[in-house]
C-alpha cells in the first residue's frame, strides 16, 4: 500500500488509528508512507515509532539544495560506478537541470556506457569533455533547449524526439 500526506496527519489520530493496524499487519505486506518534511511541516513522531515498532524502515530522503547539487551527484556518481570530477559534475547539472531524479537517471546511462568501453572493477572517469559532448542538449527549466524555427508545413517540424526534444526520432535519440 502507498499512502502520501502523511505530514497531515495528527499524533493523536497516529496512535489511535494507524499503530494498532500495524503492529497487527501480515508480514508479507509492504506499506509506503511518504512525507514530505520541510521547515514547520514534518510527519509526527508516532509514525516513526509505529514504523519501527512494526520492524520498518524509516527512510529519510532530503531534497539537496542548488549549490550542493555538483557535491551531491559525484557522490550519486561513485555509487553506481563512475568518477566525475567537480567540472563534470557542475557540468552535468547545468546541462539536465536540478532535478535530482533526471540527475540519476543520466548517472545510470553513463555507467551503463561505461559497461561497454570499461573493462575492469575500477570507476570509470568522466570529465567535462564527455558531459559536454554528450547529445540532447536539456536546459535547467527540464524543457529542451529552444529550436531553430521552421515552416510547420516541413515534416521534420512535427516529428521531435518524444524523451527529450532533439531533432532526431526516439528511436535515434542518443539520450
Amino acid at each position: 500500500m502507498l499512502v502520501e500526506g502523511v505530514e497531515r496527519w495528527r499524533q493523536a489520530d497516529v496512535e489511535k488509528h494507524l499503530a494498532p493496524v500495524m503492529s497487527e499487519m501480515p508480514p508479507d505486506t509492504t506499506l509506503a508512507l511518504f512525507a514530505r518534511e520541510e521547515n514547520r511541516i514534518s510527519a509526527p513522531a508516532a509514525v516513526h515509532e509505529a514504523v519501527r515498532s512494526a520492524g520498518g524502515q524509516v527512510v529519510s530522503q532530503m531534497t539537496v539544495k542548488p549549490w550542493e547539487l555538483a557535491g551531491w551527484v559525484r557522490e550519486q556518481a561513485a555509487r553506481v560506478g563512475v568518477s566525475l570530477d567537480a567540472a563534470a559534475a557542475k557540468a552535468l547539472v547545468a546541462q539536465v537541470g536540478e532535478r535530482q531524479q533526471r540527475l540519476l537517471r543520466e548517472l545510470e546511462k553513463l555507467a551503463l556506457e561505461g559497461e561497454e568501453t570499461h573493462a575492469g572493477g575500477a570507476a570509470r572517469a568522466i570529465g567535462v569533455e564527455d558531459i559536454e559532448g554528450r547529445g540532447c542538449p536539456i536546459r535547467r527549466s527540464g524543457r529542451p533547449s529552444r529550436w531553430p524555427t521552421r515552416s510547420l508545413q516541413e515534416p521534420s517540424a512535427r516529428r521531435r524526439c518524444r524523451i527529450c526534444g532533439c531533432a532526431s526520432r526516439a528511436s535515434d535519440c542518443p539520450a
